[in-house]
């Protein structure tokens, strides 16, 4: 499947070959989605062990993640001190800090997987990850 006109698409390296989902599947995490947030999820658990399939209707980058210019914005909708009054200061803070720290998280992540300061994308490790094309899907734990 073609990518939709954007940057990205005439910048990113191509999507990692994937089988479509027949039948069923077994995996310790079923990931719905291939943008950033579903691909950086499967990358780090495949990582920390865990058996993953993501799932995606197009291929990885296809939907917002390929077309928002690259931008990841750090911060929540809500102002800093909304958070901290609605959660407190402890968890709103963790909160704030997890959030401001996002897009040093994902870019470092891109680099470390890619090895490149040029990543746009980061693989997801063949050791441990697989990723199918579905058009519909469904999953449950232990199933």
């Amino acid at each position: 499947m073609t990518l939709p006109p954007s940057l990205y698409a005439v910048t990113a390296a191509p999507a990692p070959p994937a089988r479509p989902l027949e039948g069923s599947t077994r995996a310790d995490v079923c990931i719905i989605g291939g943008g950033f947030t579903g691909l950086s999820a499967a990358l780090h658990l495949a990582e920390a062990g865990s058996d993953v399939a993501l799932l995606e209707a197009h291929e990885p980058g296809w939907g917002a993640s390929g077309r928002n210019g690259g931008q990841v914005n750090p911060g929540l909708k809500p102002d800093p001190d909304e958070i901290e009054r609605d959660f407190g200061p402890d968890l709103g803070g963790r909160m704030l800090a997890m959030s401001y720290g996002a897009p040093d998280a994902v870019f470092t992540t891109a680099i470390a997987a890619s090895g490149s300061s040029l990543a746009l994308w980061p693989p997801i490790p063949a050791s441990g990850a697989c990723f199918h094309r579905a058009a519909k899907a469904s999953c449950a734990p232990g199933t």
